[in-house]
C-alpha cells in the first residue's frame, strides 16, 4: 500500500503541475496507509476521535520540518490541524474529480467510501464494507463508471487502469464450486483482455451479502479465505465484500475494513 500511495502522490503532483518531493510523498503515503489500515475499521466515533488525537500528536511532531512546511506553502495548502484533517483533504480532492448527478450529497462518509474503494481496487488488497448496501452500491457504481482508463472523462482518472466489475450475490445456497467459479471468471476475463489486446484493467469482484456465509449450510468459507489470502498474488484482480452485519475475525483479518 505504501508503494501505491507514493506512486499516487507522484501522479497527483504531475497532474497538478506541482513539484515532487520524495520525502514528503513518503510521509503523506505513511499517513494514508495508517488511516486505511486502522482508522477506517473503527465504527465507534469515540474510538476514532481518540486515535485521531494520538496520531495527530505524532503527526504534528513528524511534519514539523521546514521541507514539508515549505511544500505546503508552495502548494497553498493550509497547515494540518489533525490526522483526520489531512485525510479529509485528500479524500475531498479525489471526490471532486467525479462528475456527480444532481441529488447526490457530498459528506464525509461518502468520501470515505469512495476513497477506500479506490485504494482497495488498485492495490489488490481485499476490502470489506459493513453498512447500508444502497449507499455502498452507489459508491461502487460512481467509481467504476467514472474510472474507465484512457477513456475516462477526467484526465486524472486517465492515469489509472479501467475498472471492470464482476458482481456476485451470496446466499444460503452458495456452494464451494460457486466461489471457485467466481475467481476463475475473474482470471478468464483478464486473459480475454490480453487476447483482444485491449487496455488491461482491474477486474473488481463485488461480493454482495457476504454476511450470509453465517447462515449458509455449505462450508465454502475455507476456500474463500484461501482466495483472499492469495489475492495479492493475482495481479489486476480486486475483491470488495459487502455486508449489513459485522463479520468474524477470520475474514476481517484478511482485508481492509470500512465500518
Amino acid at each position: 500500500m505504501l508503494i501505491f500511495f507514493k506512486k499516487y502522490f507522484t501522479k497527483k503532483n504531475e497532474f497538478l503541475n506541482q513539484k515532487n518531493n520524495d520525502n514528503n510523498n513518503k510521509l503523506r503515503s505513511i499517513i494514508c496507509s495508517i488511516y486505511l489500515c486502522y482508522y477506517t475499521s473503527l465504527s465507534n466515533d469515540n474510538r476514532r476521535e481518540e486515535l485521531d488525537i494520538n496520531l495527530g500528536q505524532i503527526l504534528s511532531e513528524t511534519i514539523n520540518n521546514k521541507e514539508f512546511i515549505d511544500e505546503m506553502v508552495e502548494k497553498k495548502e493550509k497547515m494540518i490541524d489533525s490526522f483526520s484533517d489531512f485525510l479529509k483533504r485528500e479524500q475531498e480532492f479525489f471526490f471532486n474529480q467525479f462528475k456527480l448527478i444532481k441529488g447526490i450529497v457530498k459528506n464525509n462518509l461518502f468520501m470515505e467510501n469512495i476513497f477506500s474503494l479506490f485504494i482497495s481496487i488498485f492495490t489488490g488488497i481485499p476490502l470489506i464494507i459493513i453498512g447500508e448496501r444502497r449507499k455502498i452500491g452507489l459508491s461502487i457504481n460512481i467509481i467504476s463508471n467514472s474510472m474507465r482508463g484512457k477513456y475516462s472523462n477526467n484526465k486524472f482518472f486517465q492515469l489509472f487502469p479501467k475498472i471492470y466489475e464482476l458482481y456476485f450475490q451470496g446466499s444460503n445456497s452458495t456452494q464451494l464450486e460457486d466461489i471457485e467459479c467466481l475467481f476463475t471468471r475473474a482470471e478468464n476475463s483478464l486473459n480475454n483482455l490480453l487476447k483482444k489486446k485491449e487496455e488491461l484493467g482491474i477486474i473488481s469482484i463485488i461480493f454482495d451479502k457476504l454476511g450470509l456465509t453465517y447462515n449458509s449450510n455449505n462450508d465454502y468459507l475455507q476456500i474463500l479465505h484461501t482466495k483472499l489470502d492469495n489475492l495479492s498474488k493475482e495481479k489486476n484482480i480486486s475483491f470488495i465484500g459487502i455486508s449489513n452485519n459485522s463479520l468474524d475475525e477470520a475474514k476481517l483479518n484478511r482485508a481492509l475494513v470500512l465500518s
